[in-house]
């Protein structure tokens, strides 16, 4: 199994809502809409509802389940945070209205997965029992793992990719041998990149085994059209990594960079403009054109911010162009993340410097509470502990 992945089993209790479904349908669509799992624990469990919880963080797999109506299995989800310890009763009036306690965890949902009761029972696995459950034995966790590992294959890179996958090797239980047999049966007969076959529609390329190739082409993308979030997400799982394509501009630009008859307002425009290209185009098909921060979807105003500096790559020249060295932000929100004056905690939650004082926040759009929109991934919280080290005195 992959290391570190967690499985909960949580129950969308249908039967709980029977007063509510001729007004609301299946309550599972507010689940869905509202982007998170809900528990209502009694005194009697309020204990262990509250410990399981407890030990469900961002990445673990989380099954929906309903066992009275047969449904079983309904829906697979991510986790995206942990929890946050607070009582979110009357907040949802269709949910649970006359519960004494409404806990709630954010969860990506996908619904395109189902495994009935009746299936359960002939794979020789029980219903779980219990608002959520921490799958720990070992034999229920396997089972979880291999139905979690083939949600992924079903679902992820090109259909072609996937039957190769099955021809070139059966599935094994591990999620991220999944990934990697699917990204090794895609990226077979993908050329390689290079420097001189660069297409201006296509800034993003991927790096597995020494192999680079470029994403439209690995996903069969048309030209400009971004890759899913659950195509990136799987080649990470693989090992791959994403990086712009070379930028010859951003070569001269650094070049500049070494002359010494250069002003320090010379290097300081250069600065702000190395990065500028290819780069700033890889981060907004990786981040959908949008502010990792704000959501602000106008170009114009988005630029490519390194979290560790262009200049300080300089012994390490691969991460000037990996993407997640870099966030796509507002321009005045990349202003102050450069000086320091705001940076960003391992969990994504934003930290601003004592010398921004509120009314200066306000004017900026800035707010205690605000972060990145995704879950940093665990290159991205190296890059952004750099970041807080070489900034800590703006703090």
């Amino acid at each position: 199994m992959a290391q570190g992945t967690q499985y909960f089993s949580i129950n969308t209790d249908l039967t709980s809502y029977r007063k509510h479904r001729e007004r609301h349908g299946n309550p599972f669509r507010l689940w869905l809409q509202y982007g998170c799992g809900y528990m209502t624990p009694q005194p009697d469990n309020i204990d262990d509802v509250r410990d399981r919880l407890l030990k469900v963080k961002p990445g673990d797999v989380l099954f929906a389940y309903e066992n009275d109506t047969g449904h079983g299995f309904v829906a697979i989800g991510i986790a995206l945070e942990h929890w946050d310890e607070k009582d979110h009763r009357g907040e949802r009036p269709e949910l649970y209205g006359d519960s004494a306690e409404m806990w709630q965890i954010k969860v990506d949902w996908h619904t395109d997965y189902s495994f009935t009761v009746a299936a359960l029972d002939k794979a020789g696995r029980g219903s779980p029992q219990g608002i959520i459950v921490h799958h720990t034995g070992r034999d229920y966790q396997t089972f979880l793992a291999d139905q979690h590992a083939q949600w992924l294959a079903k679902r992820s890179l090109t259909i072609t990719a996937h039957r190769e996958a099955r021809e070139a090797e059966k599935p094994q239980l591990d999620p991220v041998d999944h990934a990697r047999t699917l990204l090794s049966a895609a990226i077979a007969g993908v050329p390689d990149v290079t420097d001189d076959g660069y297409n201006d529609d296509d800034p993003l390329q991927v790096v597995w085994r020494a192999r680079v190739v470029s994403v439209s082409k690995l996903f069969a993308l048309p030209p400009g059209v971004a890759p899913e979030q659950k195509d990136l997400r799987l080649a990470t799982l693989a090992g791959a990594t994403f990086c712009a394509a070379p930028d010859p501009l951003d070569t001269e630009l650094d070049s500049l960079l070494s002359r010494d008859d250069l002003s320090t307002e010379a290097k300081r425009e250069i600065m702000a403009r190395i990065g500028q290209g290819r780069f700033r185009a890889a981060l907004l098909r990786v981040y959908g054109k949008r502010c990792v921060v704000t959501g602000v979807s106008t170009p114009a105003v988005l630029r490519a911010a390194h979290i560790h500096r262009w200049a300080d790559c300089r012994d390490t020249p691969d991460d000037r162009r990996n993407t997640d060295n870099g966030l796509l932000l507002t321009a005045n929100l990349d202003a102050l993340f450069e000086v320091g004056l705001i940076t960003f905690e391992d969990d994504g939650e934003i930290v601003i410097s004592s010398h921004l004082d509120l009314e200066e926040l306000v004017r900026f759009g800035i707010r205690v509470g605000m972060g990145l929109r995704h879950t940093p991934s665990p290159a991205q919280r190296l890059y952004l502990q750099k970041h807080r080290t070489r900034t800590s005195a703006m703090r």
